[in-house]
């Protein structure tokens, strides 16, 4: 599902290991989730939203990407949660 949707907004298939490595960060994830969110793809989208969860737990990233999920999805009130959260972190994702 992820190859297609990157293939619909690339108009080329993704096949290289960095991709797939890209599709396990943070940042990475966070834009995949927005962009099935935007694509009208809700369960793909709101299923990223654990894992980035767990890289928050453990790292401290992904907060912004989380953020960005919920914009997609529409949850304006939590997207905006996720948002204070960075700022209150001084998440970079926000410069």
């Amino acid at each position: 599902m992820a190859q297609r949707l990157l293939r619909h907004f690339f108009f080329k298939p993704v096949s290289c290991s960095g991709a797939v490595l890209l599709l396990t960060l943070p940042h990475g994830l966070g834009h995949l989730g927005n962009a099935y969110a935007r694509s009208g793809h809700q369960a793909e989208a709101t299923a990223i939203v654990p894992r980035l969860k767990k890289h928050v737990d453990k790292t401290g990233v992904g907060r912004y990407e989380i953020a960005l999920v919920y914009a997609g999805l529409q949850e304006n009130d939590q997207a905006f949660e996720w948002l204070e959260k960075c700022y209150h972190s001084r998440n970079k994702g926000l410069t």
